[in-house]
């Protein structure tokens, strides 16, 4: 009996170095298996990345070469009367009941907007033409919060929107406003 004694120690204490020693040690090099996977994938897409490089670089420049050409071809002026609207009304028999143009246009980065508040009534079909009209206006007109609501006269729907107008803004007018954003800033610092 005095011989089993210390081999059942032994084998107690090998019991208790795996479950409080080992398997826990286990559980942590599972999950450094799994974080050395994912770092493993991190790099060869990193590595793509790096030989795929000069090809990247001039998919930008491509990029800013077309996005510099499509800011061209945007009007660099408003028509504050909004003419097409108008135009586009009398051409499908929808009468304008209220155009409202903000009185200031708003800046934004490289280009400029100006929103008018526009009500209109006309039969339903004629209406939708007429939006058709202002979405292949030569300007950059959109329709935002667009409500269709029944006429008091029969047959007929109002349209209330808010109509913007945008242009782009030119090389002069975006340095200035860099530099008063500038002076702006270290004015308050």
């Amino acid at each position: 009996m005095s011989a089993l004694r210390p081999a059942a120690v032994f084998l107690a204490v090998l019991v208790v170095a795996y479950l409080f020693v080992l398997l826990p040690q286990s559980d942590e090099l599972d999950a450094l298996r799994a974080s050395l996977e994912g770092l493993k994938a991190q790099y060869l897409s990193k590595k793509k990345q790096a030989v795929n490089l000069d090809l990247l670089r001039e998919q930008v420049r491509e990029a800013d070469r077309l996005f510099g050409a499509l800011l061209r071809d945007l009007p660099n002026r408003f028509d504050r009367r909004f003419g097409d609207v108008a135009a586009a009304a009398q051409r499908r028999g929808v009468r304008i009941e209220v155009l409202l143009p903000e009185r200031d246009e708003r800046a934004r980065e490289f280009y400029a907007e100006l929103a008018a508040y526009l009500r209109v009534r006309g039969r339903y079909h004629d209406i939708g033409a007429f939006v058709g009209d202002l979405a292949a206006a030569p300007g950059s007109l959109l329709l935002h919060d667009l409500s269709l609501d029944p006429s008091a006269t029969p047959g007929q729907v109002t349209l209330a929107a808010t109509l913007r107008a945008f242009r782009y803004l030119d090389d002069e007018e975006v340095a200035a406003r860099r530099k008063s954003a500038r002076a702006a800033r270290k004015g308050k610092g």
